[in-house]
């Protein structure tokens, strides 16, 4: 079985562009040559489409490379996958690359969320997985300083036996 990676593809263009993707999508034919391991969904904005689906072990960049050049318009896609420990984002501008950008999974985490968000998803569960407040820092190798501190923090107060 395949490690899933979630991704979250936002398109960008003109009404007419907006509205082809939308049909491709619905009648299938958007995203033949994709290893979707999940169902897509679809959420229609204005300017925009967004489409969250999960993929086999890695982003799908060449579709969207190649969704980018055949539709001319903007792709950019976040993705996570914890299992092969990467999470980042790219874009495509009428098939040209414009950005990519892939850290661990943790880190992606860190640098893609709200501080607060983090905490509650990533953190707490880490803190069961270390004895001791030098080794649970060492997953968060990446934060700032203040971060860093308050960690210590979150870490003393949700295991006051290991102080």
């Amino acid at each position: 079985m395949a490690n899933i990676c979630f991704n979250r593809i936002v398109f960008f263009g003109e009404a007419d562009q907006i509205a082809r993707i939308k049909n491709d999508y619905e009648n299938g034919s958007l995203y033949e040559g994709i290893y979707v391991e999940q169902d897509f969904s679809l959420i229609d904005y204005d300017d925009s489409l967004v489409i969250y689906c999960g993929t086999k072990w890695s982003p799908p960049l060449e579709w969207v490379e190649q969704i980018s050049f055949l539709y001319n318009m903007t792709i950019y896609c976040e993705y996570e996958e914890s299992g092969s420990d990467i999470c980042g984002k790219f874009g495509y501008s009428n098939g040209n690359l414009e950005y990519e950008l892939e850290m661990s999974y943790l880190e992606g985490k860190y640098n893609l969320m709200e501080w607060s968000e983090f905490i509650q998803s990533e953190v707490l569960y880490k803190i069961e997985d270390n004895e001791d407040v030098e080794s649970f820092l060492e997953d968060f190798h990446f934060v700032s300083d203040e971060h860093r501190e308050e960690l210590i923090t979150i870490f003393n107060e949700v295991n006051p036996r290991l102080i």
